[in-house]
């Protein structure tokens, strides 16, 4: 995968792993904080991320009581490459430090990273058939040093009304499932401009197949917890926007 990836129209696909935390901004939106480019500081920014698929609730909302609220939500869970993970969490990492976070938390399932759309709660009694994994919290937690910067980069906010800034998708939104594994032709600085628009004319999957290698395109935002007095403490989320199968299933 390139380093970054800048499409020439409305939308950019970052791989973190390989590129200095320089590049990167985050901003405050109410109640989250939202990972930008620099050059582009009030749009969320599109990450790609590689790993081996675990489970994957992609093609209908699946329900979840995680936190003692019922709620729907659409999700994947991936066995991530762990050296380039490393390499992309240690550049969010800086990327926050920056606007002044102490403290990333990173919530897993069985050592999966899941990415999921926003979640939409609901009623006790109108939950989907299928039952969504719980997760387990701080397995993976990160302190970085004190920060005295005091507020992010860039604190506008972005039109609401425009679809670049949006910074999640939700349970109703379908997530495009593109099956590369025997396309040889798509462009990832043209092409992914177009999947993500909407307008593109590749092969779909329903959903994706377990074991698979796949890159997943998301976006990445901080919560603060209810707890939390400071936005000095987040919990990262991983929102999916599209999804790229590259392999059979391998495992």
């Amino acid at each position: 995968m390139e380093a970054i990836i800048f499409t020439r129209r409305h939308h950019a696909v970052m791989n973190a792993a390989r590129v200095k935390p320089s590049l990167l901004n985050v901003y405050k939106l109410n109640e989250v904080m939202v990972v930008a480019a620099e050059q582009r500081p009030n749009f969320p920014l599109h990450f790609g991320s590689l790993g081996f698929v675990r489970f994957s609730h992609l093609s209908e909302p699946v329900a979840s009581d995680r936190g003692g609220r019922a709620y729907v939500v659409k999700e994947i869970g991936i066995q991530v490459v762990s050296q380039e993970w490393e390499r992309q969490m240690s550049c969010l990492y800086e990327a926050f430090h920056r606007a002044g976070v102490n403290t990333l938390q990173i919530s897993t399932f069985r050592e999966r990273v899941v990415f999921a759309t926003r979640p939409t709660f609901t009623e006790q009694d109108s939950e989907p058939s299928k039952k969504a994994p719980g997760f387990a919290k701080k397995n993976w937690v990160h302190k970085l040093q004190k920060s005295k910067v005091s507020a992010s980069s860039s604190s506008s906010r972005p039109p609401r009304s425009s679809s670049t800034a949006e910074y999640s998708r939700h349970p109703e939104d379908p997530i495009p499932i593109i099956d590369l594994r025997q396309l040889n032709t798509f462009d990832y600085k043209g092409d992914l401009d177009n999947l993500l628009q909407g307008i593109d004319e590749f092969p779909r999957l329903n959903d994706v197949p377990s074991g698979s290698l796949v890159w997943i395109i998301h976006t990445v935002n901080g919560f603060k917890p209810k707890k939390a007095p400071t936005f000095e403490h987040l919990t990262l989320s991983f929102n999916v926007w599209a999804v790229l199968v590259l392999t059979d299933p391998l495992a």
